[in-house]
């Protein structure tokens, strides 16, 4: 993919978002609430968080598909992947359990069974991994999604479930590498900008910062995400040339 796909998908993403910028906003929330808010749920919380996220994700790129062509986003839309068939929805579970599998692989490598508890015990009584064990957790599963970045528009735009759709996915991000690359350099350095903001502000200004930019980089990611996907799987046919 050249760098000018890469910035008419950017280009594209700025448009959809500023088309109904209430609704991406709503269904951000939506997004952020329903997926975090599980995470209390004692023992298996982030196994459920990473089933909701994946199926809401999926409902998101579904609403980006109706606002790419020209339509108002239904915002009940976000929804619209818990009613996908059970093979649709296992493929699009496991291409965020993957990446988190092998994160958490590495923890219990490091720090064994303390490394893991806080992601399978109570939320508000264990305690999370150091702060150097854990980003290097979320930096592992950053590396391990890369490959798997266009699983979830595979599903919901060319409907294939199952190793098809890893495998056209795959396959995508790897013959486009540079739309993969771009977006796991922009996932880090993101991290790295909350990390400085935590660092440099009063505990209250942080929270209140750091809610105010996720919101803002999740649907930017999202619609950058998208359009690159959109990219990706309609060039993946082609021939490296012609791609490249």
């Amino acid at each position: 993919m050249t760098p000018k796909q890469i910035r008419d998908a950017a280009s594209e993403a700025v448009k959809l978002l500023t088309k109904s910028p209430f609704i991406w906003l709503a269904a951000i929330v939506i997004f952020l609430i329903l997926s975090e808010i599980t995470m209390f749920i004692p023992y298996v919380g982030f196994i459920v968080k990473l089933l909701v996220s994946s199926l809401l994700a999926a409902g998101i790129i579904d609403m980006l598909s109706h606002a790419s062509m020209g339509a108002k986003p239904p915002i009940k839309r976000i929804f619209s992947a818990f009613t996908l068939p059970i093979g649709a929805k296992i493929t699009l579970f496991a291409s965020v359990a993957i990446p988190f599998a092998v994160g958490i692989a590495y923890l219990y490598a490091q720090a064994g069974q303390s490394g893991i508890a806080y992601f399978f015990g109570n939320i508000l009584r264990d305690k999370p991994p150091s702060k150097e064990l854990f980003t290097a957790f979320k930096t592992i599963m950053y590396l391990t999604a890369t490959p798997l970045i266009f699983v979830g528009a595979a599903v919901v735009l060319q409907r294939l479930s199952g190793l098809e759709a890893f495998k056209v996915a795959i396959g995508a991000a790897v013959r486009h590498w540079q739309a993969a690359l771009t977006l796991l350099v922009m996932n880090i350095a993101f991290e790295q900008i909350l990390a400085i903001t935590v660092q440099a502000l009063s505990a209250a200004t942080t929270i209140v910062l750091t809610v105010f930019l996720l919101i803002l980089y999740a649907a930017w990611s999202a619609a950058f995400s998208y359009t690159l996907a959109v990219r990706a799987l309609t060039l993946v046919s082609e021939t490296p040339e012609a791609a490249t």
